[in-house]
C-alpha cells in the first residue's frame, strides 16, 4: 500500500479492497500555500491520491472553507470531482477500446492514465478568497488534456467577485483588459517563439468577451488573467497568463 498523507489531521481515509493503491482524504485548518502576509479565513485541504498498477493515478488537491456557505465549497469540489468523473468514464472506455483491438501493443497500462488536480492561491483573507485550481489528466488519447477554473468570492458579501466588480468606474474595462492582454502576450509568445506569435489565434482569444477573460485572481493592485492551453496559441505554447495592475485600467 502506498498512502500519502499530508502533515495534517486526516478526516478519512478508504482503501480500496484488493487493489494496491490509496484513496486518502485529508483535512483540517492549514496555513499551507498562503501568500505571506495574509490573514486567512479557516481552511480545509482535500487531499486525494489513488496510486495502483491496475488503475488510473490520481493525485487531487483543493481547498474548503467551512466557515463560508455551502454554495462556494460545493462549486470547488464540483469542479474538480466533475472532472474526475469525465476522466474516469473516458480513461475506461479507452482501455476497454484498446483491449478489444487484440492488439497488445495498443494497451496501455491502466496507470499510465493519470488524472491531476491543484491550487494556488492570490490571496486568502478575513475579505477574499482568490485561487486558480489546474486540472491535468491524460486519457490514453494522442495528448494530455489541461484545464484550468479561477474562484473569486468577497466574504464580506458572501458573493462570487466577477472582473466587472474589480472596475467599477471603468465601463470599457473588458476592451482596455483585452489591449493589455493582448500587447503582453504578443511580446512574451514572440520571445519564446524567436519572433513566431500566433496572432491571430491571439487576436481571436483576447477579443473583448466575458468568456476569453472569465479565468481571474485578484490582490488589491493587481489583476492576473488566466488563458488555457489552445486559447491564445496552439497547445505547445502552453497555458498563458498576463498580470496587470488594477488602477491602470481606466
Amino acid at each position: 500500500m502506498n498512502h500519502r498523507v499530508s502533515p495534517i489531521v486526516t478526516c478519512a481515509l478508504f482503501v480500496a479492497a484488493g487493489l494496491a493503491s490509496s484513496l486518502v482524504f485529508s483535512c483540517a485548518s492549514s496555513m499551507a500555500n498562503i501568500p505571506q502576509g495574509a490573514t486567512a479565513t479557516p481552511m480545509t485541504i482535500v487531499s486525494i491520491e489513488e496510486t495502483a498498477s491496475t488503475s488510473p493515478t490520481v493525485t487531487i488537491e483543493y481547498p474548503q472553507f467551512p466557515a463560508l456557505p455551502a454554495a462556494l465549497n460545493s462549486a470547488i469540489a464540483s469542479a474538480t470531482m466533475s472532472r474526475l468523473a469525465a476522466f474516469r468514464k473516458t480513461a475506461s472506455e479507452t482501455m476497454k477500446a484498446r483491449a478489444a483491438t487484440g492488439d497488445s501493443a495498443a494497451v496501455i497500462p491502466a496507470s499510465a492514465y493519470n488524472f491531476t488536480a491543484s491550487w494556488q492561491p492570490s490571496q486568502l483573507n478575513s475579505r477574499y478568497i482568490s485561487f486558480i485550481e489546474r486540472y491535468g489528466s491524460y486519457a490514453g488519447g494522442a495528448n494530455g488534456n489541461e484545464e484550468l477554473q479561477t474562484f473569486n468570492y468577497d466574504i464580506a458579501r458572501h458573493s462570487f467577485v466577477s472582473l466587472a466588480d474589480l472596475f467599477p468606474d471603468a465601463p470599457d474595462y473588458l476592451a482596455t483588459l483585452a489591449s493589455m492582454a493582448r500587447s503582453q502576450l504578443a511580446n512574451s509568445m514572440n520571445t519564446a517563439s524567436a519572433g513566431h506569435a500566433p496572432f491571430s489565434m491571439l487576436d481571436a482569444g483576447t477579443t473583448p468577451v466575458q468568456a476569453n477573460f472569465k479565468n481571474f485572481t485578484f490582490t488589491k493592485y493587481l489583476v492576473t488573467i488566466y488563458f488555457p492551453k489552445y486559447a491564445v496559441a496552439p497547445g505547445s505554447f502552453g497555458e498563458q497568463h498576463v498580470t496587470i495592475i488594477r488602477s491602470s485600467v481606466k
